[in-house]
């Protein structure tokens, strides 16, 4: 794995309050081989409120993105397009099942780094949470 500087952006959109929550963090990222996914690397601070933990991020572009934390808090996120995914969040307050139906899910990535963008829609029991969109871009150091 190369180390890189990792730019994140969330965008949730819950009716007509907008939340964006931006933070640039030092992780590590390599193109997979064998299929050419990206993956990517860092470890959670304060700052996002998930100290003590690792998110991984893999992503194939056009198709599909997933995103496990594991450490202190956990959680799987599947954003894949054309079908709708059932992840589970735990929270130290219990635990939530998701659905997430993605509307659009790229990525571009080489040795000078990667950009991914993500479009997603989280429902809770059929009610919707919220519209989301997720920006990471990585630059190798």
């Amino acid at each position: 794995m190369r180390d890189a500087i990792i730019s994140i952006k969330s965008i949730q959109t819950s009716g007509e309050e907008t939340d964006t929550t931006e933070i640039i963090t030092e992780g590590q990222y390599v193109i997979v081989s064998f299929d050419g996914s990206l993956l990517i690397r860092y470890n959670e601070t304060e700052a996002t409120g998930y100290d003590g933990s690792t998110t991984t991020v893999n992503v194939i572009d056009g198709k599909w993105l997933k995103m496990i934390r594991t450490g202190s808090s956990e959680a799987e996120l599947l954003v894949e397009l054309d079908k709708k995914n059932y992840c589970h969040y735990n929270t130290p307050f219990g635990s939530l099942t998701m659905g997430v139906s993605a509307e659009k899910v790229e990525a571009s990535y080489s040795d000078e780094g990667a950009h991914v963008l993500a479009e997603y829609i989280i429902d809770v029991n059929s009610l919707l949470v919220g519209k989301y969109s997720l920006k990471i871009d990585v630059r190798p150091v």
